[in-house]
């Protein structure tokens, strides 16, 4: 078995001088787009310049990266509508990103798959074989690539549980399905029981509770 590189090893080999030019040529381009946001005021492009630092920052820390995805799961938001495309999705995407980095920084290498990832391979195939014999195979590309996505999803989360407790990870879910229960059952009190509130969480935080009871009842 061949040994991998360290990080300082890594870290030795990179020129310092050139690293500077390109860190200095992002910062100054960065810094340009702030302006730019600021001076033409369209809220896409302002978002995208705030939001970049906090990018970086969360794919690097892999402890970030799990919690910002449970957080988000309580908020159902559609960033685009064509596609469509959730804040659920763009969340997951930064898990799946966090943990390539952390495939390529880190020494130590997961040579076993979780068992529970034959469960997307067989979902998959099952979704293969019914476009493959159906009347029209490209209405399956969709559910294809979300399941793969999830599979993907699924494996970098499992990645990055060796950096966090998985406790704590549950813990933080049931604690946010606790807090947001209460801003789904304020307005149905308040109401006197006229009008039912999902909250943030759109009609999913029945899903998220379901998953949640067992979990309290633990």
């Amino acid at each position: 078995m061949t040994d991998h590189p360290s990080v300082n090893q890594w870290i030795s080999r990179i020129d310092l001088k050139t690293f500077s030019v390109y860190l200095t040529a992002l910062g100054i381009l960065f810094v340009y787009g702030v302006i730019y946001a600021l001076l033409n005021k369209p809220f896409f492009f302002f978002t995208a310049a705030i939001g970049t630092p906090l990018i970086v920052l969360i794919v690097t820390h892999p402890r970030l990266a799990l919690y910002q995805y449970v957080f988000v799961l309580f908020i159902q938001y559609t960033v685009m509508r064509g596609v469509p495309v959730m804040l659920t999705d763009v969340s997951a995407g930064l898990v799946v990103i966090a943990a390539v980095l952390d495939v390529f920084l880190r020494d130590d290498r997961q040579e076993r798959w979780p068992r529970l990832s034959l469960n997307y391979a067989f979902i998959l195939v099952a979704l293969f074989l019914a476009a493959l014999f159906s009347y029209e195979p490209s209405r399956a590309v969709r559910p294809l690539f979300r399941v793969g996505f999830l599979l993907v999803t699924f494996l970098s989360i499992y990645r990055l549980t060796a950096r966090v407790k998985p406790a704590q990870l549950v813990k933080l879910f049931f604690g946010l399905c606790v807090v947001h229960a209460l801003v789904v059952l304020a307005p149905f009190i308040a109401r006197g029981g006229a009008v039912r509130s999902f909250g943030f969480a759109s009609i999913i935080y029945d899903e998220l509770a379901m998953i949640a009871l067992p979990i309290g009842v633990a």
